[in-house]
C-alpha cells in the first residue's frame, strides 16, 4: 500500500502542468498553455477530448485597478456640496468596471452601497424632485476640464514597444460611477445627471461598459474635539449601574446600511436590548428619573445649554441601533432613557436627519 501511494504522488508530480484556466472555463474549457507564448488561446476539449481535465497547472489572475484616473482639473476626485462635502465621486483608471473586485475609496472614506448614497443625498437637499439641482453647473461630475463626460484613451504598443495612444482605439466615454452592491443591482451614478439621479443599466446593456470610477461616502467617526463636558458620550448610570452609554457621532444624518462602531469594549445592540436593559428606566415605570435631571443628552446635559446637542446649527435628536434600518426606533436625545419613539412616525419624509448617534452597551 505505501509503495501505491508514494508511485501515485511520483506519477502527479511528474505530471506536466500545463493549463492555466479562467472562472468561466467550466463552460468553455478555453485556458493559456503554460509553454506558449501568453495571450495563445487553448481549448481542452480539442487538445485532450477524453481528458480534459488533466494537466491542470493554474489559474490566471489580474490585478484590480486601484489608481485613480488624476489627469483632470478636479484631480480625480469630485466633492459633492450638496451632501455637505461627506460624498464623492472618485475617477479611476479604465474604463471597463470589473464586478469582482472590491474598489477602494481613500483612507477616512468608504465604498457604499446605491441605497446608501442615494439615502444620503436626498436627506441632504440632493433630491430628484430638488429642482435646484438640476442645473447644468450641478451636473455629478461636470466641468472638471472635461468637453462633456471623462474620457478613456485605448493606447497600443508600436514597433518599437513604446506606448502610442494613437495606435489605439478612439476614446471611451466614462460616466458611470458605480457602488459596492452595482454588480447585482445595476445601478450607477450618471456623470452627466444631478448627484442623486438614480441610473440603471438597461436591459441587454454590459455592467462593465463606460465605468468612470466609484462614490465614496466619508466614514462616521465620533465627534472630534470632546465637543461637550461628557466628551461626546453620555454613561447612563443612574438607570443600567453604567452598562450603558449613548455616544455621540459626526454628521446629522443617518446610514442606515452603515455599521457603526461602539468604542472598546462595547457593542451596537438592538432596540429590543437597549429598551430591556434599562430596567428601572423602562418607559413603563414611573418614578422619579423621569425629571430633566435624568434626561438622556441635551436639556442643560453635558454641557449643552437648548434642548439637544447640535452641528453646524443642526439638532442632533436621534441615537439608533442596530436593527433601526429595519424598525426605525430611536432614543431621542432630549428626553429620558427608554423613551422610544419611531423616526417613520416622527419624521415621514426625513427619517434620516437629525442624527445623533448610537446607543452602546
Amino acid at each position: 500500500m505505501l509503495r501505491s501511494l508514494v508511485g501515485s504522488e511520483m506519477c502527479i508530480r511528474d505530471s506536466p502542468k500545463v493549463k492555466f484556466v479562467f472562472s468561466d472555463s467550466a463552460n468553455t474549457f478555453d485556458y493559456q498553455p503554460s509553454h506558449d507564448y501568453p495571450g495563445y488561446r487553448r481549448n481542452a476539449l480539442v487538445d485532450n477530448a477524453g481528458l480534459p481535465l488533466q494537466y491542470f497547472a493554474g489559474i490566471a489572475c489580474m490585478k484590480c485597478p486601484s489608481r485613480v484616473q488624476d489627469n483632470d482639473d478636479c484631480g480625480g476626485e469630485r466633492t459633492l456640496a450638496c451632501g455637505n462635502e461627506n460624498v464623492k465621486l472618485q475617477l479611476m483608471e479604465g474604463a471597463t468596471f470589473i464586478p469582482e473586485c472590491t474598489y477602494q475609496c481613500p483612507e477616512g472614506w468608504y465604498w457604499p452601497t446605491g441605497q446608501e448614497y442615494f439615502d444620503y443625498l436626498a436627506a441632504n437637499g440632493c433630491d430628484p424632485a430638488n429642482e435646484a439641482w438640476q442645473g447644468e453647473a450641478d451636473r455629478a461630475y461636470g466641468g472638471c476640464g472635461w468637453e462633456k463626460y471623462p474620457e478613456h484613451q485605448w493606447c497600443a504598443r508600436d514597433q518599437d514597444g513604446e506606448v502610442d495612444c494613437s495606435l489605439g482605439k478612439v476614446a471611451t466615454w466614462k460616466y458611470k460611477f458605480r457602488f459596492s452592491d452595482s454588480a447585482s443591482t445595476f445601478t450607477y451614478q450618471h456623470a452627466g445627471k444631478w448627484p442623486g439621479y438614480q441610473s440603471t443599466d438597461r436591459t441587454g446593456e454590459s455592467v462593465a461598459s463606460n465605468f468612470a470610477g466609484i462614490a465614496c461616502l466619508k466614514t462616521p467617526e465620533l465627534m472630534s474635539q470632546d465637543p461637550d463636558t461628557c466628551g461626546g458620550e453620555r454613561i447612563l448610570d443612574y438607570c443600567t449601574n453604567g452598562n450603558v452609554k449613548l455616544q455621540l457621532l459626526q454628521g446629522t444624518t443617518w446610514i442606515p446600511g452603515y455599521t457603526y462602531q461602539c468604542s472598546e469594549g462595547w457593542y451596537w445592540p438592538t432596540g429590543d436590548e437597549y429598551y430591556k436593559s434599562l430596567g428601572r428606566c423602562s418607559e413603563h415605570v414611573g418614578g422619579t428619573w423621569r425629571t430633566e435631571a435624568n434626561w438622556t443628552y441635551g436639556q442643560g446635559r453635558c454641557g449643552w445649554s437648548a434642548d439637544y446637542p447640535f452641528e453646524n446649527g443642526i439638532p442632533k435628536v436621534k441615537f439608533v441601533f442596530s436593527d433601526s434600518a429595519n424598525t426605525f426606533d430611536y432614543q431621542p436625545s432630549h428626553d429620558y432613557p427608554g423613551y422610544r419613539r419611531n423616526a417613520l412616525v416622527d419624521n415621514a419624509g426625513l427619517p434620516l436627519q437629525y442624527f445623533a448617534g448610537i446607543a452602546c452597551m
